[in-house]
């Protein structure tokens, strides 16, 4: 397994080394803010603040290590919409494989036309997904993780339904959501659901 080095670290060695050490798979720079949060085994991490904060990239850092590791690995990862993942978490998840010299263990294509299916060697993968009405949901099927973006667009059912399908016996199961604080609306149910106090 990869080590964790604080970004603020890393960003101070030279350009060369900060090359030389991502592309070996040997360290992986992690925002410092995250750094509790990474390998964690919580059943859910949620992650919010401003735009460009990294959540992101950190979720894609911490679930690719677990793919690669754990014995068993299934992640849904999505957006209300699924033709936007494309340009999001896909696009993420597949830089951050390109980055640090990982695609000899992973298969994936970034065609206009793919599955956005990402497949490690031993088989563990990612699955995309989109909620925008029930039959989308119904293709989430045995999964280890769940994984959100823009988590404050999903509705309270579609939490309910994501959640109700994290019940394998084969992983300890994590549901991951991210999403911007500035646009939550002072009722929307996120707060009810995950936090006591004004976000």
């Amino acid at each position: 397994k990869a080590n964790v080095l604080k970004a603020s670290q890393f960003v101070k060695l030279p350009e060369y080394y900060r090359q030389k050490l991502v592309k070996s798979g040997l360290v992986i720079p992690i925002n410092d803010k995250f750094i509790p949060y990474f390998g964690s085994r919580e059943k859910f991490i949620i992650l919010y603040g401003s735009y460009g904060n990294g959540k992101s990239k950190f979720v894609c850092q911490d679930a690719i290590e677990k793919c690669r590791f754990d014995s068993y690995f299934k992640c849904f990862y999505g957006r209300k919409v699924k033709d936007t993942v494309r340009v999001s978490l896909f696009d993420d998840l597949a830089t951050e494989i390109e980055e640090r010299g990982l695609q000899d263990e992973f298969s994936y294509s970034r065609s206009d036309n793919s599955t956005m299916v990402i497949t490690h060697k031993n088989g563990n993968k990612f699955i995309p997904f989109g909620a925008q009405n029930a039959d989308d949901l119904k293709s989430v099927k045995d999964p280890s993780h769940i994984i959100c973006e823009e988590f404050d667009k999903f509705t309270e059912k579609d939490f309910g339904f994501l959640f109700s399908r994290l019940r394998t016996q084969k992983a300890q199961t994590q549901f991951y959501g991210m999403f911007n604080t500035e646009p939550l609306v002072e009722n929307h149910w996120l707060r009810q659901t995950f936090f006591n106090d004004k976000i």
